[in-house]
């Protein structure tokens, strides 16, 4: 919490990506996975970062991307999934392999992949806006979705179209001013904040027809 070093693991070469942390093995405890441009493979243990296992990847197959952990075949035991190889627009041929390794009888879910999760939100409880469909007619009649959330930089909502009408996005500051008030000529929107916008929650409220749906974002500077 105090931003102090609990362990430092050397490796042979960069790590691009980042690393997930998961529990993978069925000891206690959360181990921490991440890939090297030495084209290893680390397990560590997040506690003290001691070893727990290296798989080689082979000579030239750096591993320049973070993992994902998930069991894959649904068999109860973890598997970890990653890429090796070269691929830049460099003048070297392009090659790749890429590897599913089955690790041990653990449960999975904490940081299992880039940036934590498929939105990229780099945040532990991130995901999805959650829609609330305030005049119900038919499940899912119409809704919105947004990614990243929380964001930084630009974030996308999408309207499914229910019909010929055109959608109207609101995008309000909790305090009540009203940021953005548009009606669109299709169902996707890329909002990207004026430079003197603080962060903070922001409601945004989508209408088509008599339906309307609001939710939350969540802008971090």
């Amino acid at each position: 919490a105090a931003g102090d070093t609990l362990w430092i693991v050397p490796t042979g070469g960069l790590i691009d990506r980042g690393a997930v942390v998961a529990e993978i093995d069925g000891d206690p405890g959360l181990e921490v996975v991440f890939g090297s441009s030495d084209a290893s493979l680390y397990v560590v243990n997040g506690e003290d970062g001691s070893g727990v296992w290296e798989f080689f990847a082979g000579p030239g197959y750096a591993i320049e991307n973070a993992p994902i952990v998930e069991d894959f075949d649904e068999d109860g035991w973890v598997d970890i999934f990653f890429i090796g190889g070269h691929g830049t627009s460099d003048t070297v041929p392009n090659f790749g392999r890429a590897y599913a390794i089955k690790s041990g009888p653990g449960n999975g879910d904490v940081w299992t992949m880039y940036r934590h999760d498929p939105y990229r939100t780099g945040y532990l409880l991130g995901g999805p806006v959650t829609c609330i469909n305030e005049h119900p007619v038919t499940p899912a009649t119409f809704s919105i979705q947004t990614w990243p959330n929380p964001f930084n930089g630009s974030v996308t909502i999408i309207m499914n179209i229910i019909n010929e009408l055109s959608p109207r996005l609101r995008i309000i500051s909790l305090n009540g001013e009203e940021i953005i008030n548009e009606e669109l000529k299709s169902g996707y929107f890329i909002w990207l904040p004026d430079p003197q916008l603080s962060s903070g929650i922001y409601l945004v409220n989508a209408q088509m027809g008599k339906e309307k749906v609001t939710g939350k974002i969540v802008y971090i500077k």
